[in-house]
């Protein structure tokens, strides 16, 4: 699978996670890129508390009010949904933990997009420099 199409299976987001802001990712997403047979819920509770994941470190929870979810006899049913969004370390660590040809490829993705995003925060902006010529002779430029 390329990347691409990783992107759009797996996108990050910038979130706070306690007080800092950071690229995170929707757990969710990871579970089923992750093809986790177990109910999500069921799934990342064993996760956070197995492996001592912490809210406001590893990852932060949002919880919606409520999401229309349409049920198999056509009906619908408002139900309130929790979304735990977890950092790219925390994303990581749960392929390893998954132990599948997709938690490798997904581990690779996850360093590939961090060294990405790395190049790019330390990329100096360009601020295009004006000659010299354009100020009047009597300014010293090295004052402006």
């Amino acid at each position: 699978m390329s990347d691409a199409s990783l992107a759009q299976l797996l996108p990050y987001a910038p979130l706070s996670v306690g007080d800092d802001i950071v690229q995170t990712i929707d757990a969710h997403n990871v579970y089923a890129f992750l093809g986790i047979e177990a109910r999500y819920n069921d799934w990342i509770a064993r996760q956070i508390k197995k492996y001592d994941f912490q809210e406001d470190r590893d990852f932060t929870v949002l919880k919606n009010e409520y999401r229309k979810l349409q049920t198999l006899s056509g009906g619908t049913i408002k139900t309130d949904t929790i979304e735990h969004h977890v950092t790219f370390d925390m994303a990581k660590e749960l392929c390893m933990i998954a132990n599948t040809a997709k938690g490798k490829e997904a581990r690779r993705y996850f360093i590939a997009v961090e060294k990405h995003l790395r190049q790019v925060e330390h990329t100096p902006s360009r601020v295009p420099m004006l000659p010299t010529t354009c100020f009047p002779s009597h300014w010293d430029v090295e004052d402006i």
